[in-house]
C-alpha cells in the first residue's frame, strides 16, 4: 500500500474551494426552510421534551431525565448525544427552528466534505488508471455535490428529529476516515491516534442511531477491497481497529438490556417477522427507485403488508439474486460490490428488524446514498473516457453531465422542500399523490377538525379507518370525535368493529366499557370491564369503574375487592378516597383506617397540604372506633 503524500498548497486550495462551493449550494438550497415551523415528533423531542431544557447535570438529578439521559419512550430514547446536541441548541436558540436547522445543514455540510476527502482518498489508495487519480479531487467533491443536493435528504434535514440519522452518517463517515487516515499511518503515534478517533468516532455514532452497526463491517470490507486483499494480512495489521469499532456494539447492547430501545422496533410486535421481511424485499428496491428517481416524495408511504409467499417471491427471488451477485463482486475485490453491499448493509437492522408503519422511509437513504452517487460520477466519467478516448473532452465532458445532473437535483429539491413547510402541508401533499393513506386522512382530518372544520376532518377521519380498521390510532381518533360530538352510536360502532380485527386489544375493551357505562348500559359495560382485566390486569381505571357498577348494583364484596385492586396498583388520592369511604358506609373502621394510612400517602405525595392535618385527625378517630392501637 502506498502512502499517500501530504497535500500541495494548490491541492489545499482546491479542497477549501470545494468546501466553500458545498456551503454556498447547501445554504443557497435549505435557506427557505429555515423557518419553517416544527412538525410531528419535533414537539415531542424538543418542546416537551424536558431532559433537553437544561445542560447540566448531564445525566439529570434526583430521578429527572438530563441530556445525556433521555426519557424513555421517546425519539431520541437510545441516542442520548442527539439529546444533548438538541440541549445544546435550546440553550443557545430556545424554541426557535432556525437555530436547529442550522446546525443540521452545518452537519450535513460536513458529511458531504467527509464524503469528498474519502473519494479524494480512495482514487489516491485503489489500484485504479491514473486518470482518475489525476481528478480525485473534482471526483470527490462531484460525487460529495451529488450526494449533498439529493432531494431524499430535505426530510432530514428540515424535519428535526431526524438530526438522529443527520449525526449518526456524519459519524459512520468520519469512522471511515479515521480508518483511512490509519490504514495510510506508518509511525506508530499516528496509528494509535487514529485508533482512538476510530474508536471514539464509531462509539459517538451508535450514541446516535443503530443503524451504525454495519460499520465494522464496512471497514473491514473497505480495507479489502481498497487496500490489503489478504484476510491473513488484514488480521495482522488491523485486528486493534476492528476490536475498537466493535465495541460499540456492546455499548447499544448495553443500552437496550436496560430498556432504552428504540419505540415500536422489535420481534415482539403487531407484524410477524416472516411477514416483514417479504414485506422489506419489495421496499429494498423501492429504495433503488428513489434513489435514481426521486419523486414523489411523501413523509409517510402506505406499505401494504405482504402475508403470502405467492405475493413476495418476486421480490424475494431478486433479493436472493442482489444477494448472491453482491457476494461474488464483493468476494473478487470489485468496487461495484463495495457499493452495492454498502447500500444492503447500513440498511439492513431496518430490514430485519420489525417497524410497524414504517416500512419505508427516506431518510435511510441518507447513508447509504453516499456510496451510490460516487459510483454513479465516477462510473460517468470512467464510461465518458473509455467512449472518446480523449482524456481533455472527456474531461470536460463528465463535468457538463455533473453540473447538469447537480442542477437537476437542486431543482427537485427546490420543489420537494416547500412540502415540509407546515404540518397540513405536510399531509395534503401525501394525500395528493396517496389518497388513500390512512396516516395523512387521520393526521389532516385531525388538524381540520381542531381548526374548526369539524365535517370536514370527520369525514377524512372515517375514510381512514375505513381504509385501515386495523390501525389503532385511527380508531382511538374517530372514537373520541364521535364521543365529543355525541354519538354514542357510532363511538360504539367503531370500537366493536375495531375488536372485530383486534379481540384481544385490551384498550379497546376498556374504552367501549367506557361508552357503555356512560350510556347507562351496565352490563355491557361490566363485560368488557372484566375483558380489560383479564387481558391486562394492571388496568385500575377498569377495577375502580367495574366496583362503582357493582356497587350501584349492590354487590358490595366484589365492588370493594376491585377497589382494592386499584389501590394496589395505583394508589393515587381519589382512589384511596372512594376506598375509604366505601368502607365507612359498611362500617368496616379497621379496614377504613387502613384505607386512610393509604390516603394520607397519596396526599403527602401530592403536596396536598390543607388535607393532610385533617386526614391524621379521620385516622386517629377511626383507631379509637376500631380501637386499633396507634403504630
Amino acid at each position: 500500500m502506498d502512502t499517500p503524500p501530504q497535500q500541495s498548497p494548490i491541492q489545499r486550495r482546491y479542497f477549501a474551494l470545494g468546501v466553500l462551493v458545498l456551503s454556498a449550494l447547501a445554504f443557497w438550497l435549505y435557506r427557505p426552510a429555515f423557518d419553517y415551523p416544527m412538525i410531528f415528533d419535533d414537539v415531542a423531542s424538543i418542546l416537551e421534551n424536558n431532559s433537553v431544557h437544561h445542560l447540566w447535570p448531564l445525566i439529570g438529578e434526583s430521578g429527572e431525565y438530563g441530556p445525556l439521559k433521555p426519557k424513555p419512550g421517546q425519539p431520541f430514547t437510545a441516542r442520548p448525544l442527539v439529546n444533548l446536541s438538541i440541549a445544546i441548541d435550546y440553550h443557545f436558540g430556545g424554541e426557535n427552528p432556525r437555530v436547529y436547522r442550522i446546525v443540521n445543514l452545518v452537519m450535513h455540510i460536513i458529511t458531504s466534505v467527509l464524503l469528498a476527502a474519502i473519494v479524494i482518498a480512495t482514487l489516491r489508495l485503489h489500484d485504479s488508471s491514473e486518470r482518475l487519480s489525476r481528478h480525485r479531487y473534482w471526483l470527490g467533491f462531484a460525487s460529495a455535490a451529488v450526494w449533498m443536493m439529493h432531494p431524499i435528504h430535505t426530510e432530514t434535514v428540515i424535519y428535526l428529529t431526524q438530526r438522529t440519522e443527520l449525526m449518526m452518517g456524519m459519524f459512520y463517515l468520519l469512522t471511515l476516515f479515521l480508518c483511512i487516515k490509519y490504514w495510510c499511518s506508518t509511525r506508530m503515534a499516528e496509528r494509535s491516534f487514529f485508533l482512538m478517533m476510530a474508536t471514539l468516532a464509531g462509539i459517538a455514532g451508535m450514541l446516535c442511531k443503530e443503524m451504525m452497526a454495519s460499520i465494522p463491517a464496512m471497514a473491514f470490507l473497505y480495507e479489502r477491497t481498497f487496500i490489503r486483499p489478504s484476510l491473513r494480512n488484514i488480521v495482522k495489521q488491523s485486528w486493534p481497529l476492528y476490536v475498537g469499532l466493535m465495541l460499540s456494539w456492546l455499548l447499544i447492547a448495553g443500552l437496550y438490556a436496560v430498556g432504552y430501545g428504540t419505540p415500536a422496533a422489535g420481534f415482539n410486535n403487531t407484524i410477524s417477522a416472516v411477514d416483514y421481511w417479504m414485506t422489506e424485499a419489495g421496499v429494498f428496491f423501492t429504495y433503488w427507485r428513489l434513489t435514481f428517481w426521486p419523486w414523489p416524495l411523501v413523509i409517510n408511504y402506505q406499505v401494504p403488508t405482504v402475508t403470502s409467499l405467492a405475493n413476495a417471491w418476486p421480490a424475494v427471488a431478486a433479493m436472493i439474486l442482489y444477494v448472491g451477485v453482491t457476494t461474488w463482486l464483493v468476494w473478487r475485490r470489485s468496487v461495484l460490490g463495495y457499493g452495492l453491499i454498502w447500500f444492503v448493509a447500513v440498511l439492513s437492522p431496518t430490514l430485519v428488524i420489525p417497524l410497524p408503519r414504517e416500512e419505508l422511509v427516506e431518510r435511510r437513504l441518507y447513508v447509504p446514498l453516499a456510496a451510490i452517487a460516487p459510483l454513479v460520477v465516477i462510473g460517468v466519467y470512467s464510461l465518458i473516457t473509455y467512449l472518446v478516448r480523449e482524456g481533455r473532452k472527456s474531461y470536460w465532458l463528465t463535468q457538463g453531465i455533473v453540473t447538469a445532473l447537480v442542477a437537476v437535483l437542486c431543482f427537485v429539491s427546490f420543489k420537494a422542500i416547500p412540502r415540509l413547510s407546515d404540518r397540513m402541508t405536510v399531509w395534503l401533499h401525501v394525500l395528493e399523490h396517496d389518497s388513500d393513506n390512512p396516516l395523512g386522512l387521520m393526521y389532516q382530518g385531525i388538524l381540520e377538525y381542531n381548526a374548526g372544520q369539524e365535517e370536514l376532518g370527520l369525514r377524512r377521519l372515517e375514510a381512514a379507518f375505513e381504509t385501515r380498521p386495523d390501525f389503532k390510532p385511527c380508531v382511538l381518533v374517530l372514537a373520541k370525535a364521535y364521543k365529543e360530538r355525541q354519538r354514542p352510536a357510532d363511538e360504539i360502532n367503531v370500537y366493536r368493529t375495531a375488536l372485530e380485527v383486534a379481540p384481544n386489544d385490551p384498550t379497546y375493551h376498556y374504552n367501549l366499557g367506557l361508552a357503555f357505562d356512560l350510556n347507562r348500559k351496565p352490563l355491557l359495560a361490566m363485560k368488557h370491564y372484566e375483558e380489560n382485566i383479564r387481558l391486562d390486569p394492571t388496568a385500575h381505571y377498569a377495577h375502580h369503574n367495574l366496583g362503582m357498577i357493582l356497587a350501584e348494583r349492590g354487590n358490595f364484596d366484589s365492588a370493594i375487592k376491585h377497589f382494592e385492586a386499584a389501590v394496589d396498583i395505583e394508589p393515587s388520592y381519589d382512589y384511596c378516597l372512594n376506598l375509604m369511604t366505601r368502607y365507612l358506609a359498611l362500617r368496616q373502621y379497621e379496614d377504613a383506617g387502613r384505607a386512610a394510612k393509604k390516603l394520607l400517602a397519596a396526599a403527602r405525595k401530592d403536596g396536598r397540604t390543607d388535607e393532610i392535618e385533617i386526614i391524621e385527625r379521620t385516622i386517629v378517630t377511626l383507631q379509637k372506633q376500631a380501637a386499633i392501637p396507634g403504630d
